[in-house]
């Protein structure tokens, strides 16, 4: 009988100290109860009612690192690849995790392949290898909101790996190959160029040494002659003075021993016979100064008479007309000098370069070559001026000149080409404008042109012939 006492009390101990629980730290114990959920034991001690509870499943809280198998994925541009993905999450409600999914590790897996499949389809292949960072992001807040029923929260999502098609990578490889020899040629064509400076620079620079070098010593050998012609310079002037210091000691003896006029006689004498000793073709010798002197003045008149009378040609002078038409002329051109100048970048660099005689294009240019026709105005028009300021130069067709008529004629002549100058500038101003529209000169304009030049011509030469006539 005490045997089987004491094997019951023994039996009860195995039984109760079975259902001892201690749930260590990071892990949570879900408990039912004749087969229902009744609570979820934390770290610490625990006792269970045996027969009646059990331990449903062991929860792990803390984070866990899933790695799936890779997945085949298209991209938008038709690239099938592989990507694996690395899932880190953690466990946050025991009970959900337990009652929520049957196999949670499944139901992850499926959901990022579906999910990864879902955004990579949105993307080309070069997006897909250059967005890790993007594709992570969307995955995780997807993956976070699909897992929270399950009592599981997602932390990360890493795309592991990215495994393109064989052809690609060769295509990738060569790519990339193909890159590097552009940047090795740019970094070599980059070189060479910064040597060929230097090269450059240093012949540069030894070519401006040995023009110093040639400056100065042109410098002192053009001291060196001035030293020489000063030193020679002073020597002749020492001789000189020398020379001229005896001729007049020479002198002063003279006068002072008051020769007599047989001796000054004998001298010219002597004189005389060194200038006939046979160098000389000719020899004058005057009986007196005076005569001498007045041969001398008579010379001159004669040179006098001789010299004819030149024309005396008045210069014009200023009248409001004048200054008028120059200013108009000046402003013509200036004018359209500054539109062209500000106008330069907007013009077509196709422009009309010439016109037939009904106003019709028949050539275009660069519009480079549009700057030919203010500057041959310019010409033109300054040709004008200065002719008209220099009456020496006209041509006056046969009219008769006299001082009655002569600054009448000038005047008319000046006029008409003040008149020629503004009609130019007006006409090569309007030109240079117009052909910009790049149509059709107006029939016209040719006409009108040769109308008023010809009119200008004969409003100012008519009225001189009818006056020489008369």
């Amino acid at each position: 009988m005490l045997y089987i006492l004491l094997g019951i009390v023994l039996l009860i101990l195995l039984i109760v100290v079975a259902n001892i629980k201690i749930v260590p730290q990071s892990k949570a114990y879900v408990i039912e109860r004749l087969g229902a959920y009744r609570t979820t034991w934390q770290t610490g001690f625990h006792v269970k009612i045996p027969f009646f509870e059990r331990v449903a499943k062991i929860v792990s809280l803390k984070e866990q690192v899933v790695d799936f198998a890779p997945q085949p994925v298209i991209t938008k541009d038709n690239v099938t690849m592989q990507i694996d993905t690395v899932v880190f999450f953690q466990i946050t409600d025991p009970k959900l995790y337990t009652y929520g999914v049957e196999a949670p590790m499944s139901a992850i897996e499926n959901l990022t392949a579906t999910t990864l499949r879902n955004i990579i389809g949105e993307l080309e292949l070069d997006s897909t290898l250059t967005s890790r960072d993007t594709i992570n992001a969307k995955i995780r807040v997807i993956l976070d909101e699909a897992t929270d029923p399950w009592g599981i929260k997602v932390n990360r999502v890493e795309l592991k790996n990215i495994i393109p098609p064989r052809e690609i990578q060769d295509a990738m490889e060569k790519q990339m190959k193909a890159e590097r020899q552009r940047r090795e040629a740019i970094l070599t064509a980059e070189g060479e160029k910064a040597s060929k400076i230097l090269v450059a620079e240093g012949h540069k620079e030894s070519q401006i040494l040995n023009a110093e070098a040639e400056k100065q010593a042109a410098i002192l050998r053009a001291e060196a002659v001035k030293e020489a012609k000063i030193r020679e310079a002073e020597g002749e002037a020492q001789a000189i003075l020398a020379v001229q210091k005896a001729n007049a000691d020479a002198i002063r003896m003279i006068n002072e021993a008051n020769p007599g006029e047989a001796v000054i006689a004998i001298k010219s004498l002597d004189a005389f016979a060194k200038a006939a000793d046979g160098k000389a073709t000719k020899i004058i010798i005057p009986s007196e100064i005076q005569s001498l002197a007045g041969l001398a003045t008579g010379l001159k008149e004669l040179v006098t008479d001789a010299k004819p009378e030149k024309e005396k040609i008045m210069r014009p002078k200023w009248t409001k007309y004048d200054r008028a038409t120059y200013f108009i002329s000046a402003f013509l051109l200036l004018a359209t000098c500054v539109w062209l100048a500000v106008k330069w970048k907007e013009l077509p660099e196709l422009v009309p370069m010439h016109y037939n005689f009904q106003g019709e294009i028949d050539r275009y240019g660069k519009k480079s070559e549009l700057l030919i026709v203010p500057i041959f105005g310019w010409v033109l028009v300054l040709l004008l001026g200065v002719v008209s300021r220099f009456p020496k130069i006209w041509n006056t067709g046969g009219l008769e000149l006299t001082d009655e008529n002569r600054e009448y004629v000038y005047k008319r002549l000046r006029y008409m080409l003040d008149t020629m100058m503004v009609l130019v500038s007006g006409v090569f101003s309007y030109l240079t404008v117009f052909t910009l529209t790049g149509e059709n000169l107006p029939k016209a304009f040719l006409p009108v042109f040769i109308l008023l030049l010809f009119g200008s011509m004969a409003y100012f030469l008519v009225p001189l012939y009818r006056k020489n006539k008369k």
